[in-house]
């Protein structure tokens, strides 16, 4: 059985086209399309990595960030940020790298950087 990605985007065209290319690599696909679900979901599911869209209803993409990694049993897991938005990195990310994504990826991405983006990530778990 492959690794577990869980998406968190509010288009489902990106969750759909996402997984299909996920799932023909080999990986295990838990999509949602806000924070609220998803921090249900990485509760109930531990999966091996996040690809997260940096805005959806809600909480953003930093916020929902925050809460998965200030929580121990969810601490480890990598989060890839996607975004559309021109972020401020300096501004926008908080002081304590512990609770910072693991990746910002921006919006369009090639396909190939993503998949390089997710092997290296999970080679950290």
């Amino acid at each position: 059985m492959g690794k577990k990605i869980l998406i968190v985007d509010d288009e489902e065209v990106i969750i759909h086209l996402t997984s299909l290319i996920l799932k023909k690599r080999g990986y295990e696909i838990t999509s949602c399309t806000n924070a609220e679900e998803a921090l249900s979901l990485v509760q109930k599911e531990r999966p091996d990595l996040i690809i997260l869209d940096y805005l959806l209803p809600g909480k953003n993409g930093l916020e929902f960030c925050q809460e998965v990694k200030s929580n121990t049993p969810t601490s480890h897991i990598p989060i890839l940020i996607t975004t559309g938005q021109k972020l401020n990195l300096e501004a926008e990310i908080l002081q304590d790298k512990l609770l910072q994504p693991d990746h910002i990826l921006s919006k369009p991405f090639d396909i190939d950087e993503l998949l390089k983006i997710i092997e290296e990530l999970l080679k950290r778990v």
